[in-house]
């Protein structure tokens, strides 16, 4: 965020520059450091609301399990890949995923590190995606240890 920051305000000085320097009429380059001090304010403060929020795109195919909610309409699901790292993802809600999500977070307490694989069914069938719960790192039971 520091460089967004720091990148904006030179951007704006080199801008506000070049505009008082050149042959534009006065009114022009009145104008022309406010707006563009408004322009990366706003871009600013837009790029930090968005930070954290949930990924609306689809998942991966598959994916480490880490968390999910269901808030009203919608799964909220924690995954890690390897090309994305951890993201926050949201999906509208479905009765089958939420099942395997259920599922995959009952092996997770039990010990177990969960991948999820999706098949993606034929587009006459709406192209749903089927989800397989797979233990990436079954848990231990073999007694207490020492």
């Amino acid at each position: 965020m520091i460089t967004l920051i720091a990148l904006g305000f030179v951007t704006t000085l080199l801008m506000a520059y070049y505009s008082y320097r050149s042959s534009l009429p006065n009114f022009v380059k009145l104008l022309s450091l406010p707006l563009i001090i408004v322009y990366f304010g706003v871009a600013g403060y837009l790029y930090n609301d968005a930070l954290g929020a949930p990924i609306k795109k689809g998942l991966a195919l598959e994916f480490r399990y880490l968390h999910h909610t269901i808030k009203g309409d919608c799964l909220l699901i924690w995954a890690y890949t390897d090309e994305r790292g951890n993201r926050l993802y949201k999906l509208p809600y479905n009765r089958d995923t939420a099942k395997a999500l259920e599922e995959a977070k009952k092996k997770q307490q039990e010990g177990a590190e969960i991948t999820l694989k999706g098949d993606k069914e034929p587009k006459e069938n709406g192209a749903r995606v089927q989800w397989r719960v797979e233990e990436t790192r079954p848990a231990t039971t073999d007694g207490e240890t020492k």
